[in-house]
């Protein structure tokens, strides 16, 4: 069998009919798709390298670059129109949705695929506004809600991180930071990210401990602590990507139910317990226990959240302020008595400490 035509997709039985006019035909056709896809990019105001184009499709590379020759002084249609260059409508206004197009795959936040579908359904509507484009795409499952919000206000960019990590639905905010559910794009897989509150900091020792504690935070892994998987640095943000966990807070629950049953509640204080000894056997103590820190799966199983992370916050916030004595680092109701004069005294103990009150709250 002759090989395929690499203009050809895969599978697709077109190469394989194997003689010289045909393979010519299947250029020529491969090359009008090209120039079509850039023209409506183009047509669109997005921005669009076309040397990289070519390159990218080396066996065309002599008849696609001269195809695309005349689009490289090409202006926008929303351009020619603002600029007085549209008899039908002199004078109209540019969209402003194709700016918001251009922000949004340049964020990462759509791709290449979805963004033509797009365009393919627009046609030649160009005077669609933002928060109707940004409905579409919802409609299309492309962005979620919050993601709309935020490229609505200018904030696309932030939705992605480190390149790899897409934001998807804001899950709660606490002292410590927000947390996210995300998606991570590398392994295709939906994972919860906390972004940590401290920002603005260019201090390579805040950086440095924070990626020593995620460190340590990895190598646990024991069925009643929620696992950490990676963290990072993207700007000034901070953030620890950990698994992504069905359930409610323990808090919640509070909130939503009362008081639970006394045998559920040491039950839950129990499974928590055998987290914290896992825990604590490897050096890493808590510091912030309380229900807001203890997720229950639909299944009943409890999971500690953040584990080691008021320590490196504590530590960080010591450093501030010179390590001066008199700084606690926790939730006053749950905080053992050595915290509140120094969060540095805190150890295993505190954490039993802590629990015990959680354990009080829950009944």
């Amino acid at each position: 069998m002759p090989p395929e035509d690499p203009a050809s997709p895969p599978g697709d039985g077109r190469a394989s009919e194997g003689t010289p006019g045909r393979d010519q035909d299947l250029r020529f056709e491969r090359v009008g798709e090209i120039v079509g896809e850039c023209s409506d990019r183009l047509n669109a105001g997005l921005t669009t390298d076309l040397d990289r184009i070519i390159a990218e499709h080396p066996e065309l590379a002599p008849v696609l670059a001269e195809s695309l020759e005349g689009l490289r002084n090409f202006k926008p249609a929303a351009d020619r129109i603002s600029r007085g260059g549209d008899n039908k409508h002199p004078g109209r206004a540019a969209s402003p949705a194709s700016n918001l197009l251009e922000s949004l795959e340049r964020s990462g936040l759509i791709s290449a695929p979805g963004r033509d579908c797009l365009l393919r359904q627009l046609g030649e509507m160009r005077e669609i506004e933002d928060s109707e484009l940004a409905r579409l795409l919802v409609d299309q499952k492309q962005l979620t809600g919050f993601q709309a919000r935020e490229a609505l206000a200018g904030r696309a960019a932030e939705c992605v991180l480190a390149g790899r990590f897409h934001l998807r639905e804001e899950l709660g905010t606490g002292g410590m930071g927000t947390v996210y559910l995300a998606h991570d794009t590398k392994l295709d897989r939906p994972v919860a990210v906390k972004v940590l509150a401290e920002r603005g900091t260019n201090d390579p020792g805040f950086v440095s401990r924070f990626e020593r504690e995620a460190r340590a935070l990895a190598k646990l892994s024991h069925p009643n602590i929620v696992q950490a998987f990676d963290s990072g640095t993207d700007g000034t943000c901070n953030f620890l990507v950990m698994e992504y966990v069905e359930g409610s807070s323990l808090a919640d629950i509070l909130k939503s139910k009362g008081r639970i049953p006394p045998a559920l509640a040491a039950d839950y204080a129990y499974q928590a317990a055998l987290g914290l000894d896992h825990a604590h056997q490897r050096g890493l103590v808590h510091r912030d226990l309380k229900p807001s820190n203890l997720l229950l799966t639909p299944d009943r199983r409890v999971k500690i959240l953040d584990l080691g992370l008021a320590r490196f916050l504590a530590d960080h916030l010591q450093d501030a302020t010179r390590t001066q004595e008199g700084v606690g680092m926790g939730t006053p109701d749950y905080m053992a008595p050595e915290q509140f004069r120094d969060a540095r005294n805190a150890d295993a103990r505190s954490d039993v400490y802590g629990l015990g009150c959680t354990l009080y709250h829950l009944v």
